[in-house]
């Protein structure tokens, strides 16, 4: 790849020269270090896009001949590669909200990337974690800027149960390219580092008022935040990236509740009867919420699931318990503001920041008794944290909120830590609605599923039609100086300020970063196929995930599980080609 000097800059080469041999402080040692903050949606994707798209494996997983087989670090394993199958390259690896991917890019890429040892990083802190402090890591909050130092020293390798590949590895999803994994302890987290760049579900200039980073008054237990409004300060690249498949979802006793009654009410004429599981979590019996109820839920003003039932239909969840099932009482598990994943759910639903006199969602209380008229709701900072409180109250399992106390159970007054809007006590259970991205629990591990909205299924076949409109495009933005320079900072992990040579290597990373090849795109989705009775091309199968916006896109769908084509032609852009999330999606300009 060629790059123009009017754009990068001009560097000397003895300076690269002198470049390549530069020692990082970080605790991984690599040359080069690229620091992304931001959304949580695509903390999966972005992991797997590095390693399919910009990682050299060469097979040798001994690293004799100076190639690092691919290394993934992460804070919390939640899903196994392969469950734990070295042999299988589905379900694809899932965590928590940390993660670095080290290894040395692939001679391809060309330029000062061919060979460069690498360590990506990447802290899921939501969207506005990827806005802010890359535009202004001076003022923005510590909290808003943490990384994970993560070592092979200090992070226990992960080990495959069994078929585990040489060295231990797992396979990623192109059934190619192997990595070693790890799982680092909570005394690596929360390294304060200023992010070079960031992503976000929505573009930057969303990030103000109701979805600015600390928007609002904080629920019990949770400090406030000072309110973080993006401010434009003219040294961000934003570029637009892929398109991301939304959706609504539901714990799983309520999903199964609505597939009952919706069947028996002849709305779902293909599902067979007595379902199994299997068919159950198939397009054909996955039932539907309407998009009121959605809204209505979002706003407060929806506390009973008896109060409008859908399609006529009413909801029974089991009795209240004190300390267990919460009746009919509507549950709302959702993100903080600041989150892109929360911004593109406001605005799909509430056009919030698009048009004057939107509605505005109350401030909630946690831990509500049930005699009060008022929803219970649960917020969190990363779509991690939403798997697991929705896993907390199908099961009544219990979450820390994310916490590292280890704490599951509100004390009788709720004190720093544990009476926070995240915290769902042991033994709760609850028919509760939520919002992420399809990338989330495609494995089905979790016991909440997504539904149809308006009886139209959330999937890349749908949104590439034009049927289901729930799908935001990505921005990726990169900080800076004034001659185009990345504006590198150091911190708590890049303690040696970056030299000419690794500049060089940020420029050219960042240059490329949001333009995956379908190949790229098609190989992350393959990752995300939903097969509900695990046999592969049965027929059942079906996907969420990404989707590139292109006037040149097929008529007919040929992505998917079978497929390599995801490209669709619609886009919200403005009539001038940039990117714009308060325009209905429509044809790309």
């Amino acid at each position: 790849m060629s790059f123009s000097n009017k754009y990068y800059g001009v560097l000397s080469a003895a300076a690269l020269v002198f470049a390549a041999g530069q020692a990082s402080a970080g605790a991984l040692g690599a040359p080069n270090e690229i620091f992304i903050g931001g959304a949580t949606a695509v903390q999966e994707t972005f992991h797997l896009d590095i390693m399919l798209r910009f990682c050299n494996y060469d097979g040798n997983v001994n690293d004799a001949d100076g190639v690092i087989t691919p290394q993934v670090f992460v804070d919390q394993v939640l899903v196994v590669p392969g469950g734990g199958n070295g042999a299988n390259a589905l379900p694809a690896l899932n965590h928590r909200n940390q993660q670095v991917t080290h290894c040395n890019f692939k001679p391809a890429l060309g330029g000062n990337l061919a060979g460069a040892q690498t360590a990506v990083y990447k802290y899921n802190g939501g969207s506005g974690t990827g806005v802010a402090p890359v535009a202004n890591p001076t003022v923005a909050p510590a909290a808003d800027q943490t990384f994970m130092n993560a070592s092979v020293a200090s992070c226990p390798q992960v080990i495959p149960t069994s078929n585990a590949g040489p060295g231990d590895t797992f396979l990623s999803v192109d059934g190619v390219t192997r990595f070693k994994l790890y799982d680092c302890p909570d005394t690596a987290l929360n390294v304060t580092q200023a992010p070079d760049g960031g992503i976000s579900d929505v573009e930057p200039k969303v990030f103000v008022g109701q979805l600015a980073t600390g928007f609002g008054t904080s629920v019990p237990g949770i400090p406030d935040k000072a309110q973080n409004d993006f401010v434009d300060s003219g040294n961000l690249i934003v570029k637009t990236g892929p398109g991301i498949v939304f959706g609504v979802a539901a714990t799983l006793a309520m999903y199964d509740e609505l597939i009952n009654d919706q069947q028996a009410a002849g709305l779902l004429p293909t599902c067979p009867a007595s379902p199994t599981r299997a068919q159950r979590d198939s397009l054909a019996c996955m039932p539907s919420f309407p998009t009121a109820m959605v809204q209505s839920v979002a706003t407060g003003e929806l506390a009973n699931w008896q109060t409008r039932n859908p399609y006529g239909l009413q909801l029974n969840p089991p009795a209240f318990v004190a300390n267990g099932s919460q009746g009919n009482k509507v549950n709302f598990v959702r993100r903080t503001a600041g989150s892109g994943t929360h911004a593109q759910f406001m605005v799909n639903f509430l056009r919030t920041n698009c048009i004057n006199n939107s509605p505005v969602v109350k401030t909630f209380a946690n831990n509500v008794p049930n005699v009060v008229v008022a929803p219970q709701v649960y917020e969190n900072e990363g779509s991690g944290n939403i798997d697991l409180a929705m896993q907390a109250l199908a099961t009544g399992g219990g979450y820390n909120g994310g916490f590292t106390d280890g704490l599951t159970v509100f004390p009788a007054a709720p004190t720093a830590g544990n009476g926070n809007s995240s915290v769902v006590p042991t033994g709760r259970t609850a028919y509760a609605l939520t919002y992420n991205s399809l990338e989330r629990n495609a494995s089905l591990a979790r016991q909440y599923r997504f539904m149809k909205l308006d009886f139209v299924a959330p999937t890349l076949a749908n949104a590439h039609s034009g049927a289901y409109s729930d799908i935001y495009y990505l921005s990726y933005q990169n900080r800076v100086d004034g001659n185009g320079n990345p504006a590198t900072r150091t911190g708590g992990v890049r303690t040696v300020a970056a030299d000419a040579g690794e500049v060089q290597v940020l420029k050219e990373f960042f240059a490329d970063w949001n333009s995956p090849d379908a190949a790229a795109v098609d190989a992350v989705n393959d990752g995300l196929v939903v097969n509900p009775d695990g046999i592969a091309n049965n027929g059942d199968e079906w996907q969420g995930g990404l989707m590139s916006a292109s006037k040149t896109a097929p008529q007919v769908f040929s992505g998917g599980p079978t497929g390599n084509d995801p490209r669709t032609p619609w886009a919200r852009e403005t009539p001038g080609g940039s990117a714009d999330s308060c325009q209905e999606l429509s044809y790309k300009n």
